[in-house]
């Protein structure tokens, strides 16, 4: 059966590679700075995608994130997220996502920075069917 998950995924695939570069285009330490917003669904994303704690979520600086992004081959944002299985996300990742992501929602996310809302989508939907399990 597909899940919610696997369907939100379909979302983030489709991210064209433009798109991907928009999502990096801010800069740590300078006027552009990325939305709040930004950061956290982003954040959400790895702690989803760590394996092994090879990412730390909460703690990673704009440019972990920005690097999480831009890689390409096996270890690329979207080949990591295919092999995502919802039903293996550890209950402490979960509950890290949750308060990341808590106050957002898609509206706010439209409103604040429209081009992670394919990511936050996936996030917010791979922790609701896991609290479902």
């Amino acid at each position: 059966r597909i899940n919610k998950f696997q369907t939100l995924l379909k979302g983030m695939l489709e991210m064209s590679h433009m798109q991907m570069q928009d999502l990096i285009e801010y800069s740590e330490g300078s006027d552009n700075l990325p939305p709040d917003c930004l950061v956290k669904v982003l954040r959400s994303v790895s702690l989803l995608l760590s394996e092994g704690g090879e990412l730390s979520g909460e703690e990673c600086s704009w440019m972990e994130l920005q690097d999480m992004v831009c890689r390409m081959g096996e270890g690329s944002l979207k080949r990591r997220a295919m092999a995502c299985e919802v039903e293996f996300i550890p209950s402490d990742i979960v509950t890290r996502v949750s308060v990341l992501m808590e106050g957002f929602d898609d509206i706010t996310i439209q409103e604040m920075c429209p081009i992670a809302l394919p990511l936050y989508r996936w996030c917010h939907g791979g922790v609701e069917e896991r609290i479902m399990m």
